[in-house]
């Protein structure tokens, strides 16, 4: 199969790659083991990142953006999630309240 840039120029237009967006993780994210009430993770690749340095933290209490990233903490490990409603700043603060008044 034909790629899209394939296509385009086949069709006499000139295509130029420009990356707008890179995912790039800071170059150090270990932690030492402190005692934490909660991590917020506002992506899958963020949970992998730091997870992946730092597997203690599936024994931290975890607020997931959104169904996505609960599903990617899920997969790491976490033990106990709780979910933004929507993927709306309001919508963590609300979870990250929520996990504050639950005993």
């Amino acid at each position: 199969g034909s790629s899209a840039t394939q296509v385009l120029r086949e069709h006499g237009f000139t295509v130029c790659t420009l990356t707008v967006y890179r995912n790039v993780a800071p170059s150090s994210m270990a932690y030492s083991r402190v005692p934490l009430t909660a991590v917020v993770y506002a992506s899958p690749s963020a949970a992998q990142r730091l997870i992946g340095v730092n597997p203690w933290l599936v024994e931290v209490p975890a607020i997931a953006m959104g169904p996505t990233t609960a599903q990617a903490l899920t997969a790491l490990g976490a033990a106990r999630i709780s979910v933004a409603s929507d993927p709306t700043d309001a919508a963590l603060a609300y979870a990250v309240d929520a996990l504050l008044e639950t005993p």
